[in-house]
């Protein structure tokens, strides 16, 4: 009986005018442990069989140093997203945060299998750009346009941070393969609005209350729209208000960051509209400033919807808020030329930073007045709540707001916010 030689090295065939090797591998696949077998192309049959064997074997080394300790480790995107990185998210991160990321997750990359299905560690930064690639060509956003630019940048956002905590776990090892991908072209998104100051005044001259002091408190503070609904009384005083919550779609959640905590530096004109807003609302000590008739926390949104729009849509011709018609208005409805469109809560966020821009203040003192964290850590951490260069910026616009909420000029003249 003749003795069967032992082969020595991986075992490689011809297939299609190629060498390919064939190896196996364990895997978890949804949490089970199971063996697969798989093969890669090494090189052209025009190469000898040895020749191909020595690539083989080079190819197999490569595979075991790219390789988890634990084979538990080795599992497809998919299921490290599903199982270990959404789960993670939402119970470190903020809500929208995580609801962000799983949106992007579920709507762009897992219903494409040669996505899902990819082994986490055989991605490469090609693989990525394919993938933005091929996003761009194809998904379309709710309006039925081709993705804008910026959400492909957040995808990207998206893939780089599942990819980080990955590594940080020991799923991955290697350079995160997003960071190298190019964002490819696709159109720029509209250019976002900064409300000048003279678009603010006329706002401020016709609306009613509360949403005249939410304006003019989002206007002159550059309050987010969730920090303002989440404003209480008992984060005012001093000169000063303190961001001590958010409310993102009716859930309280802690600020955005540690500098969204800093305290803002209010004017003295604007610390007269909200004392005049408190002792309209019977001069509560505690709760939401801006509050509904049972007590909650007042949506801006609502105000905006009930308020702000029907004012700033008004008839040029009556000059009445459109929703105050009646079918005896015979007359063609126009709208007031004289009143801005209405550009979004954040409009007034950046016109705070443009207006106080255009008033002469260092693009450094507008950073710490919005809160904006820093790419250094320093800065990020150590910036005062309320600095001399805030409080000096924030008096520029003392006159504005007094002038357009027909406050008493001479009662603040030299006046400094405290």
């Amino acid at each position: 009986m003749t003795k069967q030689r032992k082969r020595s090295g991986p075992y490689i065939f011809r297939r299609s005018g190629s060498w390919v090797m064939r190896y196996r591998e364990t895997v978890n696949d949804g949490g089970t442990l199971k063996t697969v077998q798989r093969a890669k192309p090494i090189c052209v049959v025009s190469m000898s069989k040895g020749e191909a064997r020595v690539l083989a074997q080079h190819e197999i080394e490569k595979l075991e140093a790219g390789r988890p300790a634990k084979p538990e480790l080795i599992v497809t995107l998919s299921d490290f997203v599903a199982r270990i990185y959404l789960p993670f998210t939402f119970a470190n991160k903020r809500a929208s945060t995580a609801e962000g990321y799983q949106d992007a997750w579920e709507t762009h990359f897992a219903p494409r299998p040669h996505i899902a299905r990819k082994l986490l560690k055989d991605i490469k930064t090609a693989d990525v750009y394919n993938w933005l690639r091929e996003i761009a060509r194809m998904d379309r956003n709710k309006k039925g346009e081709l993705l804008k630019k910026r959400t492909l940048q957040y995808l990207k956002t998206c893939l780089s941070a599942i990819f980080t905590h990955a590594k940080s776990f020991g799923y991955f090892d290697g350079v995160n393969p997003v960071i190298g991908a190019i964002v490819p072209q696709a159109p720029e998104g509209e250019e976002t609005y900064a409300y000048p100051l003279e678009e603010i005044s006329a706002m401020l001259s016709v609306l009613p209350e509360p949403g005249r002091t939410m304006v003019a408190t989002a206007a002159f503070t550059g309050l987010r729209r969730s920090e303002i609904r989440g404003l209480v009384w008992e984060g005012y005083g001093n000169g000063e208000l303190r961001i001590l919550r958010s409310i993102v779609e009716g859930r309280v959640e802690d600020s955005k960051t540690r500098a969204s905590k800093s305290a803002v530096p209010l004017l003295i004109s604007l610390q007269r509209v909200l004392d005049a807003h408190r002792e309209r609302d019977g001069n509560p000590a505690t709760g939401p400033i801006f509050r509904t008739s049972i007590g909650t926390a007042l949506d801006p949104n609502n105000v905006l919807n009930r308020q702000i729009l029907p004012f700033l849509n008004r008839c040029a011709t009556c000059r009445r808020p459109k929703e105050e018609h009646t079918a005896k208005v015979t007359h063609k409805y126009e709208r007031d030329p004289s009143l801005p469109a209405w550009r979004g809560w954040h409009g007034l966020r950046r016109g705070l930073a443009t207006n106080l821009y255009r008033l002469g203040i260092s693009a450094k003192t507008v950073q710490a007045i919005l809160r904006h964290a820093n790419v250094a850590t320093t800065e990020t951490y150590y910036i005062k709540p309320v600095s001399e260069d805030s409080v000096r910026a924030m008096q520029a616009l003392d006159t504005v707001l007094c002038s357009t909420c027909a406050l008493d000029l001479t009662s603040t003249e030299g006046a400094k916010t405290q």
